[in-house]
């Protein structure tokens, strides 16, 4: 079975999807298998997974261009998705976004200890 690339990010959701807009050729992009995997390439020869388990979603995949693989595993229990990522420069980072009424609360840590925090509308793209 086939879905289009944007059918299959509506389903590993916004996060998971602005990483991977940054990481493939959102044009040309094919993804095969099932709901609960899916294997993704595009015309620049970048390819990535897909693993759908429950409320856990792992992304994983290479980049063409300059050898690097990348992960993106974020989890989410309630209100509170937690985020642990990985970019092809092997910079990691964790992130927790908790949603509290009407805004959410996000607090981040990357790899090289550096922290930010950040309360943002439900509708604004932070």
């Amino acid at each position: 079975m086939i879905y289009d690339w944007w059918d299959a990010m509506r389903r590993v959701g916004f996060a998971a999807a602005i990483v991977t807009i940054f990481a493939v050729n959102a044009a040309s992009a094919t993804c095969y298998g099932t709901v609960t995997f899916q294997n993704c390439d595009d015309s620049s020869g970048n390819g990535y997974t897909i693993n759908h388990f429950g409320d856990t979603t792992i992304m994983t995949g290479g980049d063409a261009r300059t050898g690097g693989s990348w992960a993106q595993n974020p989890i989410t229990f309630g209100d509170t998705t937690f985020h642990n990522d990985r970019a092809s420069s092997d910079n990691s980072w964790n992130a927790t976004d908790q949603r509290l009424e009407d805004s959410r609360h996000i607090f981040s840590r990357d790899s090289q200890g550096n922290s930010s925090s950040r309360i943002c509308g439900l509708l604004d793209r932070c």
